[in-house]
């Protein structure tokens, strides 16, 4: 895959391949958001204004496997080797919500290597 994408030159094939690997991402992030009882994973979360999250919302509620986070690392690692050698998927990569979908796997995955 990371070959693949790496030198793939068709918008519509691109477009396709990273928005999977987003939804990938996004389930791995929502996955480990849930497990640990992070709050904005919660079906009553409603936004407020103004107001941070206490430590006692931020603590561990639930087991995260080794594996979630080295299979995480390798979207990571495979992601950054197709965006350097092609252009066409870096600007797919940015039209997909590649940032926030990598922004909100790295806060779901915040601490948890401590804290396990």
């Amino acid at each position: 895959f990371e070959a693949k994408i790496s030198i793939e030159t068709h918008p519509d094939l691109i477009q396709s391949d990273m928005e999977f690997v987003m939804e990938l991402l996004n389930h791995y992030a929502e996955m480990t958001g849930r497990l640990r009882g992070l709050e904005v994973f919660q079906p009553n979360f409603q936004k407020r204004k103004g107001t941070q999250g206490s430590q006692s919302e931020m603590q561990v509620k639930g087991y995260v496997h080794p594996y979630t986070i080295v299979r995480v690392a390798s979207i990571f690692q495979m992601l950054k080797t197709a965006l350097d050698a092609n252009d066409l998927a870096q600007d797919t990569f940015r039209m997909a919500g590649g940032f926030e979908a990598i922004v909100r796997a790295i806060c779901c995955l915040r601490d948890i290597v401590t804290e396990q």
